[in-house]
C-alpha cells in the first residue's frame, strides 16, 4: 500500500510540474504569446467574416426503372468533379451556384423484411446472396442496395438560401436521361394497365360472390360455373390478396413521375464549428510551443549523446 502511495506521489509530482513548467513558459514568453493571440483573432475574425456558412441537407430519393446503379455512378462523378474543380461541367449543371455544391453522400435505406417478403422469388434471390456471409455485412454491401426502394442522400452546400436551387437544379440533371426517360412511359403505361385490370377482376369477382350468395351454382356471367361452394373461401382469399396488389401498383404508379423521385428533403441544417476567431489563435499559440518543445527535445538528445 506504501509502494502504491509513493508511486502515485511521484506520478503526481510529475504532473505538477509539468504544468509548472507550461505556465512558466508562457509567462517569460508572454509578449510573443500576446502579439500571437492577436494575430490569431484579427485573422479568424477576418476569415469568419468572409467565409459563407456551410449548411447540410438531408432527404430520401426513390431511383425508378432499375436506376439504382445509374443514380450512384452519378454521384461518383459529380463529386469527382467537384474534388477536381471541374468548373466547366458544374457550371453547365449548377448555372450560377456551381461553386457551392460541395459534397453529396447517399446510401441505401435497409428494409429487407418489406423488401424479401414481396414474392417468393425474391425470397430466394436473397437467401442465395446472403447465404454465404454474414446479414450485417449484406446491409453494407452497396451492390445489394439496388434491392431497396428508397435512399438517403445528403447534400453539402455553401451559403445560405441556396441549397434547394442547387439540389433541384442537381436532380434535373440526373433526371435528364433518355435511357431512363424511355422507361418511365413504358413502366407508367404498364402501371396504369394493371390498375384497370385489377379493377375488371374486382368486378368478376364481385360478381361471383353475388351469384353464390344469391344461393346459384351459376353466375350470371356466361362461362364462369361454381361447382362447390368450398371456392367461396379461396375467391375471398384472392380478392384479399389483389388488394394489397391494387394498393402496391397505385403506389408504383404514383412513384413513376421521375427517373429519380425526391420524396423528402430537409433544407439547410447548419453546420456547428469551432469559429476561426477562437480556432486560429489556440493554433498559432500551439505551433509556437511545439517548436520550443522540439527544440528542447533536440538539446536533450543532443545531451545524452555527448554524454
Amino acid at each position: 500500500m506504501k509502494y502504491l502511495f509513493r508511486k502515485f506521489k511521484n506520478f503526481l509530482k510529475k504532473i505538477i510540474k509539468i504544468f509548472y513548467s507550461i505556465i512558466a513558459f508562457f509567462i517569460k514568453y508572454w509578449v510573443v504569446t500576446l502579439i500571437l493571440l492577436l494575430i490569431g483573432i484579427g485573422w479568424g475574425y477576418y476569415v469568419d467574416k468572409n467565409t459563407k456558412d456551410i449548411y447540410k441537407s438531408e432527404g430520401i430519393v426513390i431511383p425508378n426503372f432499375g436506376s439504382v446503379d445509374y443514380l450512384y455512378s452519378s454521384i461518383d462523378e459529380i463529386n469527382g468533379r467537384i474534388s477536381t474543380s471541374d468548373t466547366v461541367f458544374l457550371k453547365s449543371m449548377l448555372g450560377e451556384n456551381y461553386g457551392a455544391l460541395k459534397e453529396i453522400k447517399i446510401e441505401p435505406i435497409s428494409d429487407i423484411y418489406n423488401t424479401m417478403t414481396k414474392s417468393r422469388e425474391q425470397l430466394e434471390v436473397f437467401r442465395i446472396l446472403y447465404q454465404n456471409q454474414d446479414f450485417d455485412k449484406f446491409i453494407e454491401n452497396l451492390a445489394n442496395s439496388k434491392y431497396f426502394k428508397y435512399h438517403k442522400i445528403e447534400f453539402t452546400v455553401e451559403g445560405a438560401n441556396v441549397s434547394k436551387l442547387v439540389i433541384n437544379d442537381l436532380l434535373k440533371h440526373i433526371n435528364q436521361n433518355k435511357h431512363f426517360e424511355g422507361y418511365q412511359s413504358i413502366y407508367k403505361e404498364n402501371a396504369a394497365f394493371q390498375l384497370q385490370e385489377y379493377n375488371k377482376m374486382f368486378i368478376q369477382i364481385d360478381s361471383v360472390l353475388a351469384s353464390i350468395s344469391n344461393g346459384y351454382t351459376k353466375s350470371q356471367n356466361p362461362g364462369v360455373i361454381i361447382s362447390d361452394n368450398n371456392n367461396l373461401a379461396t375467391l375471398f382469399q384472392r380478392k384479399q390478396e389483389m388488394l394489397t396488389d391494387l394498393l402496391e401498383a397505385n403506389v408504383r404508379f404514383s412513384d413513376y413521375t421521375e427517373t429519380v423521385k425526391l420524396v423528402f428533403m430537409n433544407y439547410d441544417i447548419k453546420q456547428s464549428s469551432l469559429p476561426k476567431k477562437i480556432k486560429y489563435p489556440v493554433l498559432l499559440i500551439v505551433l509556437f510551443a511545439f517548436v520550443f518543445f522540439l527544440r528542447f527535445l533536440f538539446f536533450k538528445m543532443k545531451h545524452i549523446a555527448e554524454s
